[in-house]
């Protein structure tokens, strides 16, 4: 939905893509797309991969409610999308999880190395927001927030998100001497 009405704003594919390629909502819903469909061919993803797929899902849903809700109303097929992507996709990965995941499998350092991964993507975001003159989240913009209360922003959500990983493995911990 979120590509059928990108390119309908756009009318090019390619620079639709490259434009929803700049969103970590889009990214983590890619990577949960095709978690799902992995797993829908009988492919086990390692517990690490799914837990931090699940992890950055439930980021995209929290972040929305808290910093993006009303921040752009869009449109028809773009509002659908929006409402899939920021809220029934993050509850359906946190469900799954939950519900249908194996669990036991998760270690501390995981959380480490899924810290890494929003590192990695606030650092690709500042770089081609920069380079693009436009910020890709508004919390992420130094012009509109100045650089002081954007590195804030991030240092805050870097250890949520960090804080909310070790909850996640606790939580598998616990879940998986049950079912054990």
């Amino acid at each position: 939905m979120q590509a059928a009405a990108t390119v309908a704003f756009t009318g090019d594919a390619v620079i639709s893509a490259l434009a929803m390629a700049r969103y970590f909502t889009v990214l983590a819903n890619l990577a949960f797309a095709l978690t799902m469909t992995a797993i829908a061919f009988g492919r086990r993803p390692s517990a690490a991969w799914v837990g931090g797929v699940t992890l950055c899902m439930v980021t995209v849903g929290a972040v929305y409610a808290i910093l993006l809700n009303g921040f752009l109303v869009l449109p028809g097929l773009g509002s659908a999308a929006s409402l899939a992507l920021h809220r029934i996709a993050p509850c359906a990965a946190g469900l799954f999880w939950l519900l249908l995941a194996p669990k036991g499998g998760l270690r501390r350092g995981d959380a480490v190395r899924w810290l890494g991964v929003l590192t990695l993507y606030a650092a690709y975001a500042a770089v081609r927001g920069t380079a693009e003159g436009a910020a890709v989240y508004p919390f992420l913009d130094p012009r509109a927030q100045g650089w002081i209360a954007v590195i804030i922003t991030n240092l805050i959500i870097g250890a949520v998100f960090l804080l909310s990983g070790l909850g996640l493995v606790a939580l598998d911990r616990r879940l998986g001497r049950r079912r054990g």
